[in-house]
């Protein structure tokens, strides 16, 4: 996830969510983790996130703009979209040899980042990286470890249930809550319906 305001990590008596930045990659070609509410319950503005939920469940996962001024995260490998964005785009200013990562699975079912040249969503983290002279040039991902029981991948449920006036970040008044995906106001607070 990634998105340009700073946003609380939603808790609740039905599950816990974990966000986690990448730190770097080990010798084993996997991507080491940091847990970013290990110190805090928010996520920076302008920060890419993976998401896993301990309990997943049916119930739709909000988050919710923070007023708060959020310190950005140290290191972090992850960078991130807010709009649907080509992956030429991306790679437009740099290297020959950098190239774009998303999660998912490789043919054997591993969970990693893996070389992606279709079009980012909005909202999207991925991973940046530049394969250089000195990389493997065979090496077409990088495994998340730790994660090898993961049953699914599923993208983040963040639209508002909430009634109320909408909004669009224009200012207009919507008839009603939107169907088309973007950001809109809604009671006051920016929400991101998917």
């Amino acid at each position: 996830m990634y998105l340009d305001y700073p946003v609380r990590i939603p808790k609740n008596e039905h599950s816990t969510l974990h966000a986690y930045t990448i730190d770097g990659i080990d010798d084993d070609n996997k991507v080491t983790l940091g847990e970013v509410s290990d110190e805090s319950d928010y996520i920076p503005a302008n920060t890419g996130v993976l998401l896993w939920e301990e309990e997943p469940n049916d119930k739709p996962i909000i988050f919710t703009e923070t007023g708060k001024n959020i310190a950005e995260i140290g290191t972090n490998w992850l960078k991130g979209t807010t709009e649907a964005t080509p992956v030429e785009t991306v790679l437009a200013s740099k290297s020959k040899t950098a190239k774009v990562l998303t999660l998912g699975r490789n043919s054997s079912n591993k969970l990693g980042f893996f070389i992606y040249n279709g079009t980012l969503g909005a909202n999207k983290a991925y991973l940046l990286y530049d394969y250089g002279t000195d990389a493997p040039i065979n090496v077409k991902g990088f495994y998340i470890s730790g994660f090898d029981d993961l049953t699914s991948i599923q993208t983040v449920e963040s639209e508002s249930t909430e009634t109320g006036n909408w909004y669009s970040l224009q200012g207009v008044r919507l008839n009603a809550r939107p169907t088309q995906r973007g950001i809109y106001l809604n009671n006051g607070k920016k929400v991101f319906v998917k």
